[in-house]
């Protein structure tokens, strides 16, 4: 039996299981941002100031939450298509490599 950190080559690892990884990671992105989003509007006007490092933890965190693979509604379609056996869109296979 393995050892919950022992490391898998990524073409061992089944479609459904990638799909499912990058869903969560979208999802996981995306509470992150809902979180660090309601703290920004609690912290008052210090945090919009350039030099403030919570403005900037806000930017960061948004930015990457924004990148197309943490989108959730798009993971969270590809992974239901790969669950079910559909087709997804191009260059968003879960399959082996």
């Amino acid at each position: 039996m393995r050892s919950a950190s022992a490391r898998v080559p990524a073409g061992d690892v089944a479609g459904e299981a990638r799909a499912k990884c990058r869903r969560d990671q979208a999802f996981t992105a995306q509470a992150v941002r809902k979180v660090v989003n309601s703290l920004y509007e609690e912290c008052g006007g210090t945090g919009l100031f350039d030099s403030s490092d919570f403005q900037r933890f806000w930017r960061d965190t948004n930015a990457a939450a924004a990148h197309h693979g943490l989108t959730w509604d798009w993971m969270a379609v590809a992974w239901t298509k790969t669950t079910l056996g559909l087709p997804t869109v191009p260059g968003f296979t879960f399959t082996r490599a």
